[in-house]
């Protein structure tokens, strides 16, 4: 992850045909601006759902600050 924010799950570990949602949590006066990897859809929302997933992968996650 980069900039200020976090996510609800660092390491976790899916069985096949599995998903799991992460939630972001960017710091305030943040937003998420760009979400990708592990076969995941963002629905904008703060929420990134993962899988089902065939091997080992990295969700990248970017928090910009807020433009007034």
């Amino acid at each position: 992850m980069t900039g200020n924010g976090g996510g609800s799950e660092s390491v976790f570990s899916l069985t096949s045909n599995e998903t799991r949602n992460i939630g972001l949590f960017p710091d305030m006066g943040h937003e998420v601006v760009s979400v990708t990897g592990c076969n995941g859809i963002w629905d904008q929302a703060n929420n990134y759902e993962v899988g089902p997933l065939a091997a080992s992968c990295e969700v990248n996650v970017e928090f910009v600050e807020t433009t007034p």
